[in-house]
């Protein structure tokens, strides 16, 4: 799956993806040019937040090295793309062969044009919702981890799930209400 940069770019949701991802959940795609992406985005609105993001990126570069796409600008060229600045995600996804596009961004994708190369673009909400109904057990684990790192303040069960709600998770907050007891 390419994950792209509207998706990396708010905290929570970028947390959670990462969190499935390293836990073996799905495998996470991206490029060097998505990464750019959400980061600017991120330090353009909070400059402040710069050694932090730096850090993000480092511990992602860690954790997912294997998972940056690569070999894929050629394509680029021969893409016709309602946003042409977009085109760089659908040739990483060829590249790759993913079968799904996570983002926010769907308008920008349309099915029809993806149909061709057999992928789907799917939001966030629905992809994390969709991964935890297939894998219940190991997504309730996944996300247990995610609050859990929250520390200041810590969150109970019930507010991390208003949280994710409110990052625009409703979906996976509600399933993730099923097995409260194991978040």
């Amino acid at each position: 799956m390419i994950l792209d940069a509207n998706v990396l770019f708010p905290f929570r949701v970028r947390d959670v993806l990462l969190t499935f991802a390293h836990e073996g959940l799905f495998r996470a795609r991206f490029t060097e040019e998505i990464m750019d992406e959400w980061t600017r985005n991120v330090i353009a609105l909070k400059p402040d937040l710069r050694d932090s993001i730096d850090s993000q990126v480092d511990a992602i570069r860690r954790a997912f090295d294997e998972c940056f796409v690569t070999g894929h600008m050629p394509l680029i060229d021969g893409l016709k793309m309602p946003d042409e600045n977009d085109r760089h995600v659908l040739a990483a996804a060829i590249r790759c062969s993913a079968q799904v596009i996570v983002t926010e961004n769907k308008r920008d994708f349309p099915q029809a044009l993806l149909e061709e190369y057999d992928i789907e673009v799917l939001g966030a909400d629905d992809m994390l919702a969709t991964t935890y109904e297939l894998f219940p057990s190991v997504a309730a684990r996944a996300l247990g981890k995610v609050r859990r790192r929250y520390r200041n303040p810590p969150m109970g069960v019930s507010e991390f799930l208003l949280d994710l709600t409110r990052a625009g998770l409703p979906k996976l907050a509600a399933i993730g209400r099923q097995d409260i007891d194991l978040l």
